[in-house]
């Protein structure tokens, strides 16, 4: 009898310690909750369908004006549907920490729609990494909290190689004198994140590359990301150059970390070399201006180097 007393209270305590209970209020047919973003308190209204965490333009400025949100944190320009099937225009930002009741999140996705009085809703992008959650009446019960994991990590990292495979491969540089071709992906070994670059360079009207590389690039040492203009000077393009621009990916200290394995074809015949680098170069057409490039591709670099953290990893 006693050892079933003490059952019996062991899994009532196991039961109620793996839940974690917050009092919503209801107001005009909606649930809203506090929730401190960055450390600032603000009244979220609870929406399952909405896909982010979004803001108004007047608490982004908030943020920004105390310094909460900083360049390194905005991704880039989205539009997006609301119910009514309106698009309207927002921006994609990083939100270091999200804080509801005592249970903290750490860069989470979130949209600022560009309205000054938009409400502020709390979507899938967090709701997706607190488990399993139910709503009885005004309560918010989120079961078995400790089951957060890396899984919206990493399907952000994703979508950001994606993405930046996408625009590259959009505008690889092609001129009348050689083309390049480029594809990215994603990997993980022995507790390192890499992007690994398949580059491919094609003589004038050539259907097979003279030239193949496949570059290792460790998320982790890369220093900074920027751009420069190809073909200076042109105005227009020749028929043996073509202007555009070069991205340029350095390491920290200028160290070696970058593996490249080229293999050349020559006279039907192939041969591979394989060196570290400290610098890498992507080739890319001029017509990104068109889209605004430049600062939206260093942008998500820049928010790989903060999904691929260790601390934040090891958080989630």
């Amino acid at each position: 009898m006693r050892i079933t007393t003490i059952i019996i209270v062991l899994v009532s305590y196991l039961q109620s310690y793996s839940q974690t209970v917050i009092e919503m209020e209801k107001f005009n047919g909606v649930y809203k909750l506090e929730c401190k973003i960055n450390g600032i308190p603000m009244d979220f209204i609870f929406d399952t369908g909405a896909s982010d965490v979004s803001i108004s333009s007047t608490e982004a400025l908030f943020l920004i004006k105390q310094g909460l949100i900083k360049n390194e944190d905005i991704i880039g320009n989205v539009n997006y549907k609301i119910a009514n099937g309106k698009t309207l225009e927002g921006t994609k930002i990083n939100i270091k920490t999200i804080e509801i009741k005592g249970l903290v999140l750490e860069n989470v996705t979130a949209t600022v729609v560009h309205e000054l009085n938009s409400p502020l809703l709390l979507g899938q992008s967090v709701l997706s990494r607190l488990g399993r959650i139910t709503i009885e009446e005004n309560q918010l019960i989120i079961h078995n909290e400790n089951t957060v994991t890396i899984k919206n990590t990493e399907k952000e990292i994703k979508e950001t190689i994606e993405w930046l495979n996408q625009k590259i491969q959009k505008y690889q540089f092609d001129s009348l004198e050689f083309k390049v071709e480029y594809q990215l992906s994603f990997e993980k070994y022995k507790g390192e994140f890499f992007m690994i670059i398949l580059q491919d360079y094609f003589m004038a009207g050539g259907k097979k590359p003279f030239n193949k590389y496949k570059t290792f690039i460790p998320i982790s040492e890369i220093s900074s990301i920027s751009f420069k203009k190809r073909g200076v000077g042109l105005e227009v393009d020749t028929k043996y150059n073509k202007a555009g621009y070069v991205l340029k990916i350095s390491t920290k200290n200028n160290n070696h970390k970058i593996t490249e394995e080229r293999t050349t074809y020559l006279f039907g015949e192939s041969t591979i070399e394989t060196k570290n680098i400290s610098e890498y170069y992507i080739n890319l057409e001029r017509s990104i201006d068109s889209e605004n490039l430049q600062e939206r591709i260093i942008k998500a670099f820049n928010y790989l180097k903060v999904l691929t953290k260790k601390e934040v990893i090891e958080k989630f």
